[in-house]
């Protein structure tokens, strides 16, 4: 007797392709939510930019991803001093990237209450497309 192949299912293919890709290339998404709001890729390992292909954009714009998100508002105190309030977010479900917004909205608006209003100069996420665990040292070195 034959055995039955199983059906070919794109969208797993495609997901778990994605995933390979965010992991292999250590992919983040840094968003800054200064004068301008403005995303870029990172390569969270060695700090540098990546260069936007459109498969990269593709990847992390349209596929869900138990994403882990750092948010942060970066102050200055009187002194010249710099520091940051933070919080780290693991997602419990998969989202695209469009939706992170709406998820992580109230945390961030929460944790930047919490700022001192005359120190705050930025607000901004490091958002890694999977579970990974940021160091303060290493998010201040990339922000």
């Amino acid at each position: 007797m034959a055995t039955k192949r199983k059906n070919h299912n794109l969208t797993k293919r495609v997901n778990r392709s994605s995933q390979l890709i965010v992991k292999q290339h250590n992919i983040a998404v840094l968003y800054s939510y200064n004068d301008q709001q403005r995303s870029s890729l990172i390569n969270i390992k060695r700090g540098n930019g990546i260069k936007p292909t459109p498969l990269l954009i593709k990847t992390v714009s349209e596929v869900p991803f138990k994403w882990t998100v750092f948010i942060a508002g970066l102050c200055l105190d009187e002194t010249g001093t710099k520091y940051m309030k933070c919080e780290e977010i693991q997602a419990k479900e998969f989202y695209c990237q469009y939706d992170l917004a709406d998820y992580l909205s109230e945390r961030h608006s929460e944790l930047l209450r919490g700022c001192n209003n005359k120190h705050l100069i930025n607000a901004m996420w490091l958002a890694c497309p999977y579970e990974y665990s940021f160091k303060e040292e290493e998010a201040f070195k990339l922000f």
